[in-house]
């Protein structure tokens, strides 16, 4: 610490008149003090009057900052600003010759600093002030206060833990322990010099030498370190494993060990689980051993670490001969590569990876195996490597190819024969209803799905008489007349797919026999002969109906077979699923074009990003252009930001994915590409495929109704044929304009223009809506701990929705009408999530939107709908809904738009 007086008083240095010689030492002097590493100051009237560079370095002020403008006590933090007043006011009082004393003070930024101040009473411009010196030992201050805390929290640590800790004096011998070094093997403590010998002894005899030599070879020097494991004998008769670990902390002047200290901590749950694991993994690995499928473990740089028996197969080496290799120093480079791209992509998914890959065994045979490759991490999240698991699913796969030819020929019948099938549960509620027999009924497949046929059919007592027939367990049949359309119908009791009862019916139009019958009839006078070819007539239809289906219900039957594996009912459920997403499509697809006819269809304006919705038709439809090994691409013309047209984003979806959808339908092989070009103050939009092209006579109507570019058998297409006379529609309310070029058999190109409204100088970065990829379901967090209300008063639905947010959620709340959905989110407030069905009974989900968007903002509210028709995505919006999802609710289309609010 430097002392100013020992610098003769400064306050020389401020006078304003000094002769030549002298000032120049007072220039010197003041450089002197200004490169300090001390602060130097000067106090007056309980202001400063100087303060060097280094004193406003300490306290982050600058000179102008501090000088005449701040009290000395206005740097001292709380309470110490009483010690720097009354240490000033002794020292300017004359109570004390000097001061000296430490004070916390405050930083400019509020950080606090230790300072230690020393000063004397000088006399500056003819009046008392203080001048002194001052050190930031701030850093010196945390040393002693952690090595204070170090030292408690290691005692503290040491008696928590159990370990004791022992000083033996090795020159005389001379062994001391901590209580608890006796305490935790059941002796008492001993406050005096213990004897080592005593511990030795107590040391299990099978471990004894094996310590003895130990304590020889680091009084020897053999060894650097003393450390070791032994059983100790418990006060209580057992012996207990305990490491001993010890340090030499002195030696004499020949090198000799004066002293050792250490620690003793029990060890016997350790050694208990080490054995525990030694077991474990010697019965893990026998059992990884006898899987019928293959395991192998590589490690970030594809090298194997292990593998099985079942793998050793495949490359006809023995586990030893292929860990530390890769892939590469047993197959060719393009299938090694296929691996190696796999891995990686179960690396960058953060998730397991599925695959197929056919592959050659060393001895010839071939296998297509189900692989399941998923990413290995630490418990720090360090990436160590890949596990492999693959199954032989070769002959799940030829069953799997010949029940897609099966339901290929089962649907083709349906479709093609003039009957109808139906399911009715035990409530009388249609699950299903197809065949091309519904045209006579006016109907469209599965139109009737989820109404009663008690309600349908109330005007015909026979249909409901032989519907209560079948329910009672009996098999009927009955007739049914429709729009002088006739019906035979089969029904017949059955089990459901979830065990419930319900019946099964076909219906085969008649209408040409019942007219053929009516002339029969009317030309034989004789009831007798007429009931008899009724009943010939009736034996033979029934025959030939249930010929048939024979063939139908054979396929539902085999959902009830107990032996079904799970891979088989996935198959069967997946054909269900497709079919059904068919139905609903085509359905839509006849909504909307009855709504264009109609002419209530409303357009709703906004600002699109373009290159965001050709984004979003690439992720919709990448998957299915996958499977039929086409390379689907697009290309933007614009930058991101430059993308931006007023238009209706959701018709310009509709248009581009049904155009991409059609050339995916439409193209066995090649390539397809989308994108867009700026062409005045039009943008023109166009998909280029490499199909089956347009004949020229149908280029002229393929924007029609119900029309389809090739309608020969052998290459028809299913589909409605709706989808370019919906885009057709769009376009030209969109205020544009769709044709095509295209060539037979070499391709097409499909083009359409819309109102370009760019401003290249405005660069705006739109937000665009989700539009779901269906193959990410990666990106989302395993957990984001939402806490979600589902407002849902079907059964079903709730349970579907509950199990799909279970891996998000901490907390799910179920309501099941929308007073009881507002009365949860008013009383609990924390509600992340709100799932908010809108035909819920009672207050529908519209109006319990509205009354929670009262006293609740923040909170995201997805409305869920069954109707799913156009203008209902905006009547949610307009609610106060975030979004919207329509039923059936596609769980990856649920997730990305959880993703978009939470997975931040």
């Amino acid at each position: 610490m430097i002392n100013f007086n020992s610098l003769r008083n400064l306050h020389f240095l401020f006078k304003k008149k000094r002769d030549k010689p002298c000032l120049d030492s007072e220039v010197k002097y003041r450089e002197i003090v200004e490169h300090l590493l001390v602060g130097v100051y000067i106090i007056q009237n309980d202001s400063f009057r100087y303060g060097n560079k280094k004193f406003c370095e300490i306290f982050g002020y600058s000179y102008e900052d501090i000088v005449e403008k701040i009290s000395p006590a206005s740097l001292a933090f709380g309470s110490d600003k009483n010690i720097v007043k009354e240490n000033i006011r002794k020292l300017i009082s004359k109570e004390s010759k000097s001061m000296e004393y430490e004070f916390r003070g405050v930083k400019k930024d509020g950080s606090i600093v230790w300072i230690k101040a020393l000063g004397n009473l000088i006399s500056y411009k003819g009046k008392p002030a203080i001048s002194g010196t001052l050190i930031d030992f701030t850093d010196r201050k945390l040393v002693e206060e952690a090595l204070y805390i170090g030292e408690e929290r290691f005692r503290v640590t040491l008696e928590a833990t159990e370990i004791g800790n022992w000083d033996w004096d090795v020159k005389n011998d001379i062994w001391y322990a901590s209580p608890i070094y006796y305490t935790m093997l059941g002796y008492e403590p001993v406050a005096e010099p213990s004897d080592r010998r005593v511990w030795l002894a107590r040391i299990h005899p099978e471990d004894r030498e094996y310590v003895r030599a130990k304590i020889k070879d680091i009084l020897a020097y053999k060894e650097d370190r003393y450390i070791y494991e032994a059983r100790i004998l418990h006060a209580d008769g057992s012996y207990r494993w305990y490491q001993v670990i010890g340090h030499i902390i002195e030696k004499d002047n020949q090198g000799r060990i004066k002293r050792m200290v250490g620690i003793r901590k029990d060890i016997t749950d350790f050694k208990q689980a080490e054995e525990e694991l030694k077991i474990s993994k010697s019965r893990l690995r026998a059992l990884i051993d006898t899987l019928p499928d293959l395991v192998w473990v590589k490690d970030p740089h594809g090298v194997y670490l292990q593998c099985n028996h079942r793998f050793e197969q495949l490359y006809g080496a023995a586990e030893k001969e292929i860990v530390g290799k890769t892939d590469y120093d047993f197959v060719g480079k393009e299938l090694a590569d296929f691996f190696r791209q796999k891995d990686s992509e179960a690396v960058v998914a953060g998730k397991p990876s599925i695959n197929e890959e056919e592959v050659t065994f060393s001895d010839g045979h071939k296998e297509i195996l189900e692989t399941i490759k998923t990413p290995i991490y630490e418990s720090d999240g360090r990436f160590v490597g890949v596990l492999g698991i693959g199954r032989d699913i070769t002959q799940r796969k030829k069953a799997q190819q010949e029940l897609i030819r099966n339901e290929a020929l089962i649907s083709a019948a349906v479709d093609n024969l003039p009957i109808v099938f139906y399911l009715i549960d035990k409530d009388g509620i249609f699950n299903l209803s197809i065949g091309a027999g519904l045209k006579g009924l006016g109907l469209l497949p599965n139109q009737v799905v989820g109404q009663s046929v008690f309600d349908l059919y109330k005007d015909f007592p026979k249909t409901i008489e032989a519907i209560n027939k079948a329910f009672s367990g009996e098999s009927a049949i009955f007739e049914l007349e429709v729009n002088e359309v006739h019906y035979l119908s089969i029904v017949n009791p059955m089990s459901m797919s979830d065990n419930r009862a319900g019946i099964v019916g076909v219906g085969l139009d008649i209408t040409d026999r019942k007219k053929a019958e009516f002339e029969l009839l009317k030309a034989k006078e004789k009831a007798e002969e007429s009931d008899q070819l009724k009943s010939a007539f009736l034996a033979n239809m029934s025959h030939e109906i249930r010929t048939p289906m024979n063939g139908i219900l054979g396929f539902a039957g085999l959902l009830k077979e107990p032996e079904l594996s799970g891979e088989q009912q996935k198959k069967y459920i997946r054909i269900i699923e497709e079919s059904g997403e068919r139905m609903l499509n085509i359905i839509n697809d006849i909504i909307n074009i009855s709504k264009i006819e109609s002419g209530i269809i409303d357009i709703h304006l906004s600002e699109t990003n373009i290159n965001n919705q050709l984004q979003f038709v690439y992720d919709s439809l990448k998957l299915d252009a996958y499977h039929k090994k086409l390379k689907l691409s697009f290309k933007c013309e614009l930058d991101e930001y430059e993308s931006i047209i007023i238009t209706d984003g959701e018709k310009f979806y509709g248009i581009l994915s049904n155009l991409v959808k059609n050339a995916i339908k439409y193209t066995d092989m090649g390539t397809i590409e989308f994108g867009y070009a700026v062409k005045g103050e039009k943008m023109e939009f166009y998909v280029k495929d490499t199909g089956i092209g347009i004949p020229k006579e149908k280029v002229e109507v393929i924007f029609e109704r119900f029309i389809q570019a090739d309608i020969a058998d052998k290459m028809a297409r299913q589909g409605a044929g709706l989808g370019l006379a919906i885009s057709k529609a769009y376009v030209e309310m969109l205020g544009g304009k769709i044709w095509v070029d295209s060539e037979e058999s070499k391709g097409s190109t499909f083009f359409f223009t819309l109102p370009c409204n760019i401003d290249i100088d405005k660069k705006v970065k739109i937000t665009a809506a989700v539009h779901p990829d269906t193959e990410e379901k990666n990106v989302i967090p395993e957990n984001l701990g939402l806490k979600v209300l589902i407002a849902e008063d079907d059964k079903a639905s709730e349970m579907l929705i509950s199990i799909e947010m279970e891996k998000f959620s901490r907390e799910i709340l179920k309501v099941n009408t929308g007073k009881h959905a507002v009365e949860t989110c008013l009383n609990n407030p924390d509600i992340d999530l709100v799932l908010m069905d809108i035909q819920i009974p009672g207050m529908n989900g519209y109006d319990a939107t509205r009354e929670i968007r009262e006293f609740n903002k923040e909170v995201i509210i997805i409305a869920q709908t069954a109707f799913a028709l156009e203008g209902d995505k905006e009547k949610a919006i307009d609610a106060g809904c975030n979004n919207y999802i329509s039923k059936p609710i596609n769980p990856n289309i649920l997730l990305s738009l959880i993703q978009s609010y939470f997975a931040k």
